[in-house]
């Protein structure tokens, strides 16, 4: 199984995770790669600060579809 690195802060473009759009753009590339059978690493690295709406959008949106995929 291939790995993929995926690095908030170089995808938001700074270290605060704040707005939800952001969050739905780091959604978008884990979605993809788990959809590709990618293992995935996300890394916060430089981060500084992270809201819920940011987080929903990314990470529990993304357990959401998973569980949904995986449950039928």
């Amino acid at each position: 199984m291939d790995e993929i690195k995926v690095n908030v802060f170089n995808i938001v473009g700074q270290g605060n995770c704040t707005l939800p759009e952001d969050g739905d753009k780091v959604f978008q590339i884990l979605q993809k790669a788990l959809n590709e059978n990618k293992r995935v690493v996300i890394s916060f690295k430089n981060v500084d600060t992270i809201t819920s709406a940011f987080l929903n959008n990314a990470i529990n949106a993304l357990i959401v579809a998973v569980s949904f995929f995986a449950n039928g």
